[in-house]
């Protein structure tokens, strides 16, 4: 099996497709702003991973076969995305129609931090690189909430997230009407985590060492003390949904 092959090709072309529909789509909605076009973005979203899905099931069926060898260059996809990044220069109305359109990703690190903290729904995915990530008033995010590198993060209106939130090297960690997270919390670096309206979630990732004075000889966790502490603020039925790293 080669990378030559037709069923490769077209595959792989399949999901360029999917992508190029939606990105003609959020240029419409983007000029237009018309809302009737939502639903045919759920369609698109729905095409989109199943092209993706199908390309990649075969993409590691063809690894799997040829085997990877250390000694030859890494072959990269290059393929168009539907990332969004946005800067200090980007209007409110552009960041508020964007807010509304399911299955895209938006990179809002470098925009306005006032325009942030207007910021109440976000219907796609989140990207922000800042080391200092806050959001006022954001309540919720239909995808993903991915900020990397963040050392403090702040979202104390934010109460669901579709998918995961991603927040793994932020030291100080504040969501306290967070209520659903519809994945997993990587919260790992964490030294201080508060979200105390927590209730569905898959894992919460922390690390012992961080909060090595809580653990005893035998290998006990004092939640309570962290509570008090105010290091682990969770409710009592989130203790088992902890992961320690």
């Amino acid at each position: 099996m080669s990378q030559n092959c037709p069923t490769y090709k077209q595959n792989l072309e399949n999901w360029r497709s999917s992508l190029q529909k939606i990105q003609a789509l959020q240029k419409q909605f983007l000029a237009t702003g018309d809302l009737k076009l939502k639903e045919q973005f759920y369609e698109l979203k729905k095409e989109l991973e199943a092209n993706k899905k199908q390309f990649l099931d075969f993409a590691y069926e063809e690894i799997e076969m040829v085997g990877f060898d250390e000694t030859k260059p890494r072959i990269q996809l290059d393929l168009e995305n539907i990332t969004e990044n946005l800067d200090e220069n980007t209007p409110w109305e552009t960041i508020e129609r964007l807010s509304k359109i399911p299955g895209i990703t938006s990179n809002l690190t470098k925009i306005k931090q006032e325009y942030k903290d207007r910021i109440t729904h976000w219907a796609g995915d989140i990207i922000d690189y800042s080391q200092d990530v806050s959001y006022e008033k954001l309540e919720t995010v239909g995808g993903v909430l991915y900020a990397p590198e963040a050392t403090t993060f702040s979202a104390n209106a934010l109460e669901t997230v579709g998918w995961s939130l991603y927040a793994n090297s932020a030291q100080t960690f504040s969501a306290n009407a967070l209520e659903t997270v519809g994945g997993s919390l990587d919260a790992q670096n964490a030294q201080t985590f508060s979200a105390i309206q927590l209730a569905n979630v898959n894992e919460i990732y922390l690390t012992k060492e961080k909060f090595q004075e809580f653990w005893d000889e035998n290998g006990n966790f004092d939640w309570q003390a962290a509570f008090n502490a105010g290091r682990l603020v969770i409710d009592v039925s989130m203790r088992d949904k902890v992961e320690w790293r």
